[in-house]
C-alpha cells in the first residue's frame, strides 16, 4: 500500500498544469494593451503655456496620463489671466477644453467665486460651462442655479433656475 514516487510526480505534474490553466491569459493581454496605449505618464507636473513675454496659462496635476492626445489628470489646478484658479479632483485636458469633475472650485480674477461638481472651460473662447447645480458669490451677492455659462471676456452670466440675492449701491 505504499505510494510509489511515480504517482506522486504524476500528481504533482497534473496539479501544476491545472494551476497554470487557472490563470486567464486574456486579462494579461488586456493589461499589456492598456499599458501600450499610454503615450505618457507623469506625477507632480506643471504645464505652462507661454508666449515671448509672459506665461499665458498654467496647469498643475498631481498625477496624469496622456492617451491619444488627451490628458487625464488627478487633482488639477488651472490658472490664467482671467482665472486665479479652477481646481477639481479629476479632469481631462483635450485641445482647448479643460473638463473638471469632483469638488470643482473656481475663483475669477474679478472676485467671482463658484463651486460645483462638474465644469468645463474653453481656453480660446474664455467660456466656463457648469452643467450641474452650483453655488456662486461675488462680494455680498449670492447665486444658486442648475446650470451656468460664464463669458469671462464679456463678464456676463447665463443661469438656468437662478436663485439670487443681489445687493445694489444706494443712490
Amino acid at each position: 500500500m505504499a505510494l510509489r514516487i511515480e504517482y506522486i510526480i504524476i500528481l504533482f505534474i497534473v496539479l501544476t498544469i491545472l494551476f497554470s490553466l487557472s490563470f486567464n491569459a486574456k486579462e494579461d493581454k488586456e493589461v499589456i494593451a492598456s499599458a501600450a496605449a499610454k503615450d505618457l505618464q507623469f506625477q507632480d507636473t506643471i504645464f505652462r503655456e507661454v508666449d515671448k513675454n509672459s506665461t499665458i496659462s498654467s496647469a498643475f496635476a498631481v498625477e496624469g496620463i496622456r492617451i491619444n492626445n488627451t490628458l487625464k489628470l488627478k487633482n488639477i489646478k488651472f490658472s490664467n489671466s482671467d482665472i486665479k484658479y479652477i481646481i477639481g479632483n479629476t479632469g481631462t485636458y483635450k485641445g482647448e477644453i479643460i473638463t473638471l469633475d469632483g469638488d470643482v472650485k473656481m475663483l475669477a480674477a474679478n472676485g467671482f467665486y463658484c463651486e460645483t461638481q462638474s465644469a468645463s472651460y474653453n481656453k480660446n473662447k474664455k467660456i466656463l460651462d457648469i452643467l450641474k447645480p452650483f453655488s456662486a458669490h461675488m462680494d455680498k451677492n449670492r447665486l444658486l442655479g442648475d446650470t451656468l455659462r460664464y463669458f469671462l471676456d464679456e463678464k456676463t452670466i447665463s443661469v438656468e433656475n437662478p436663485q439670487a440675492t443681489i445687493f445694489t449701491a444706494e443712490r
